[in-house]
């Protein structure tokens, strides 16, 4: 197969992950055989482009062992370049500013002018995320005056696109720097560039800078008309959490607070599920304690104290530099001081609900109910032990009984598939065994399509076999093994049980703890920290 047809195949698989890589592997181990330098760096490069996480991670280093090799200065530099934007998109943006800088100290040897523009930008962008909004503005400045007179279209790269982004970056950066004669300049010049050059896609982009510029101007009615207008503008399925943030930062201005909260809600929801906040969208948080606070909620507001404690304690990990500054708008002690303080008011307010409750039918049904509940998480939790402790031992004394030759005398144990080769299901148990053995149901976004893959098999054939043998379909099977994993590492390493959920459902392979939360309590009927808090407190009884 030749690299054109490989390179063609891979292009073409986007929406068949499992396929595409099959290719990428073979062009990758064709490329390491003839000991095509360039054709490894090209394969490296698809690998790069195709992954995710980690993963992306790992390719990308390999993508610069290959830059090296080939000792090019533009290619080395563009492939820390790459290595960066992927730090960005996992908003990890120290460690993205660091591999921009590397990677322009190389690009600057050769002085593509064209290069050293694009790596500016990027560094830009990065210190804007970074808030140092006078540091990306001196850059953007350079940046914005070369692509006024340089947008040629250069192989598949269209500069002229570049000079859009630089704009869009350049009135950010004035709005937060209080520019705003020089942003109306800009966003004119924006629009007027799009509209001659026919890019409608990127209207939406400069009503939103228009939107935010009147937000910093405190102008919030101009503001909310036209950050709305942009979300109607805007194509695909991205959040737009600038655009939802700055409006509910400029209702909340206006007075208009219930109006403000479903916007604050969704940066809050950005929160849960990701589990980290751009430093940016802090201050939602703050709001939201202020509304509740306003309601007089006092859980609420211990959650959302808790959660600007939470994120503090991340930005001071993760922005070293930026942390600095953070605190002049955060005050860590006055956020200590009111958790403190509506952790007593919480108590306070317990007792006075259970001395109240003292009195009555009231009082003797919820505590019937609640006991009732109790009883039953108490029975479920049991059972767990209990299936879990039967599972452990049936394994460790049957392991010889595992069913992997379907022609042997134990296949009545099973009934067979008769549609099936009896040889092809003996290899699927095999490779099943193996797979379970190997704790291969712990990668992540697993499907049956590349497990058939690497079984040698089909998906009927291999979703028939679980189905028979397993007693569950594909997605059960998975889950229920990562489950009783998970109960297993919290049994036999007590360290683990101090995890985050979000950490444990990661380390189990669940995508979200959303996700790993709900198919625990599925199959076990209790939630995981109702789990973990009895298992503590049988073991402080056996010690």
């Amino acid at each position: 197969m030749s690299y054109s047809f490989l390179e063609s195949k891979i292009n073409s698989l986007k929406e068949k992950p499992a396929e595409q890589w099959v290719y990428i592997k073979k062009m990758t181990d064709k490329a390491r055989k003839e000991d095509n330098i360039k054709k490894q760096h090209r394969a490296y490069s698809l690998a790069s482009t195709y992954s995710r996480g980690e993963q992306q991670l790992k390719y990308s280093d390999s993508l610069l062992s290959t830059a090296y090799r080939q000792n090019d200065t533009d290619i080395i530099g563009d492939c820390y370049l790459a290595k960066g934007s992927i730090y960005m998109i996992e908003e990890r943006y120290p460690e993205a500013l660091k591999n921009y800088l590397k990677g322009y100290d190389y690009i600057k040897k050769k002085n593509n002018p064209y290069l050293v523009h694009n790596a500016e930008y990027l560094i830009a962008q990065t210190k804007i995320y970074l808030v140092e909004y006078q540091e990306a503005q001196n850059i953007l400045k350079n940046v914005l005056a070369f692509y006024r007179k340089n947008q040629e279209k250069i192989n598949d790269t269209d500069y002229s696109l570049y000079y859009i982004y630089a704009l869009i970056s350049a009135i950010d950066t004035n709005s937060h720097l209080s520019h705003f004669e020089e942003n109306k300049n800009l966003i004119r010049e924006g629009m007027d560039f799009i509209a001659k050059n026919n890019y409608p896609d990127y209207s939406a982009y400069f009503i939103s800078a228009k939107g935010i510029d009147a937000y910093h101007q405190k102008k919030y009615d101009v503001a909310i008309q036209n950050l709305n207008e942009a979300l109607k503008q805007y194509r695909g399925n991205w959040g737009h959490l600038t655009e939802n943030y700055y409006l509910g930062l400029s209702y909340w201005h206006k007075g208009d607070k219930n109006s403000a909260l479903p916007y604050l809600l969704l940066l809050d929801e950005e929160y849960k599920t990701k589990g980290k906040l751009d430093p940016l969208f802090r201050p939602a948080l703050e709001f939201l304690f202020d509304y509740y606070k306003e309601q007089g909620h006092t859980a609420k507001q211990l959650e959302y104290v808790q959660k600007v404690l939470a994120l503090g304690k991340t930005y001071e990990r993760d922005y070293k530099k930026l942390y600095d500054t953070l605190q002049k708008d955060y005050d860590p002690p006055k956020w200590q001081a009111e958790k403190l303080k509506l952790e007593n008011e919480l108590k306070q307010e317990k007792r006075r609900k259970i001395l109240m409750s003292g009195l009555g039918i009231v009082f003797f049904s919820a505590m019937g109910l609640y006991a009732y509940s109790n009883y039953k998480r108490k029975k479920h939790y049991k059972n767990l032990l209990y299936a879990y402790n039967q599972n452990k031992s049936y394994e460790k004394e049957n392991q010889s009984r595992i069913i992997t030759n379907p022609d042997s005398e134990n296949i009545g144990m099973v009934p067979e598939l008769s549609e099936i080769n009896p040889l092809i299901v003996e290899n699927i148990l095999l490779f099943l065994e193996k797979f379970e053995k190997e704790k291969k149901y712990l990668e992540k976004d697993l499907n049956i399509q590349q497990l058939a893959q690497q079984c040698g098999t089909n998906v009927s054939y291999l979703s028939k076999v679980i189905n028979q043998y397993k007693k569950d379909n594909f997605l059960s099977y998975i889950n229920n093994l990562r489950l009783e994993y998970v109960v297993q590492l919290w049994k036999t390493n007590p360290k683990t049980k101090h995890l985050m959920i979000q950490e444990i459902a990661h380390k189990s392979g669940f995508n979200t703890a959303q996700s790993f939360s709900k198919n625990f309590k599925e199959k076990y009927n209790i939630s995981p920290s109702y789990f973990l808090k009895r298992l503590d407190k049988d073991e402080e009884k056996i010690q």
